[in-house]
């Protein structure tokens, strides 16, 4: 996403996005972050991948329930965090596949550890929330993603979130998040 002037270069997994206004989301609670996740899920497009970044206990799995259960029409699903499981499945009522992964536990993602998760068929055919997508290796990243980047605020519950977007079809996300800050 090409964004005006102000704007700052920085580098993330090997890729530069560019940050500029509109500053970041300030979410309040866990609540807030599960019904952000929830609000998104209407406008990331199927196939698509999510990563999901951000310190240990930021909210990334509170997105990522709010997501899942808006996502599978299911506001009592259980949704956690597949840290020990690696991945999570869902099917939605068009029986579209949603993958919930959780990287955090491995080392690095090899291109070994990809071909035994699937994540080329995931990564063309199926919406991923990734998180901790640091452990990808650069060349395994899909070049069309969302980066949701979740950030502790001073106060202890608030949360900044900021977006950043990679590739052409995220026009509804984009619009969406504008929306967030009229």
């Amino acid at each position: 996403m090409l964004v005006r002037a102000g704007r700052k270069a920085r580098a993330w997994g090997g890729q530069r996005w560019l940050h500029a206004s509109p500053p970041p989301l300030r979410l309040k609670s866990a609540k807030a972050m599960e019904a952000f996740g929830a609000d998104m899920a209407a406008h990331v497009p199927h196939p698509s991948t999510v990563f999901l970044v951000g310190d240990l206990g930021c909210g990334k799995t509170c997105f990522a329930r709010g997501f899942v259960r808006a996502w599978t029409k299911d506001p009592a699903m259980h949704v956690t965090s597949p840290t020990y499981l690696l991945m999570n499945t869902y099917e939605n009522e068009a029986q579209r596949v949603l993958y919930h992964m959780d990287l955090y536990r491995l080392d690095s993602v090899s291109a070994i550890d990809a071909k035994a998760m699937g994540l080329d068929e995931a990564f063309d055919s199926c919406l991923n929330l990734i998180e901790w997508p640091d452990r990808l290796k650069n060349d395994l990243m899909p070049a069309t993603r969302l980066e949701v980047h979740i950030a502790y605020a001073t106060n202890t519950d608030e949360r900044l979130v900021e977006l950043k977007t990679y590739g052409d079809i995220w026009g509804d996300v984009q619009r969406w998040i504008q929306s967030k800050h009229e």
